[in-house]
């Protein structure tokens, strides 16, 4: 069980943790997140936005980024959503270009239907996102999904604490 501890932590705490924090910081660099004084207002703030999105209300300044995490949900279900639809994205992309054999092989591949299989394909990546708990357990191997589950939450409640503690050390640094 020590063993599996690490490799949650390495694994899904890191991963989710770099993640958000990313996600997070830039968002509340940019101004797409309002930034309340304490974490746990941040937290709320994050669920009030999700709730002004679904009545059309927040726009995120055409951000497709922060529109695609908050369509996600929000908060740590939808950042856990972003990611595995980027993963999984990347890993595709990464795949297509494999099987390229030059840039000729690229141009005679761009038709209607390559471009129809790009939809098809992000939208079955889209409901892969979405059911990210069903993706994750499929790749991992354990009886002790719980550890999982703690780990990615703990890596995505640090990840977003420090995004929140370096912007407001930036703003009372540039107030001085």
């Amino acid at each position: 069980m020590i063993l599996e501890f690490f490799e949650a932590i390495l694994k899904a705490s890191l991963l989710v943790g770099a993640f958000s924090f990313g996600l997070i910081y830039w968002g509340l660099h940019l101004g797409q997140i309002k930034r309340p004084d304490r974490v746990a207002d941040f937290h709320k703030e994050l669920k009030r936005m999700s709730k002004e999105r679904k009545k059309d209300k927040h726009k995120f300044k055409n951000n497709p980024l922060y529109k695609k995490w908050f369509v996600f949900g929000g908060g740590f279900y939808g950042a856990v959503a972003l990611m595995t639809y980027a993963l999984v994205e990347w890993y595709e992309f990464i795949d297509f270009l494999r099987g390229l054999s030059g840039f000729g092989d690229l141009i005679s591949r761009l038709n209607l239907s390559l471009l129809i299989n790009i939809f098809v394909e992000a939208l079955k990546n889209f409901i892969v996102a979405v059911t990210w708990p069903v993706y994750w357990l499929s790749e991992i191997e354990t009886d002790r999904i719980w550890l999982w589950c703690i780990a990615a939450y703990g890596g995505y409640y640090a990840g977003s604490a420090l995004a929140h503690y370096l912007t407001g050390h930036e703003t009372h640094a540039a107030e001085k």
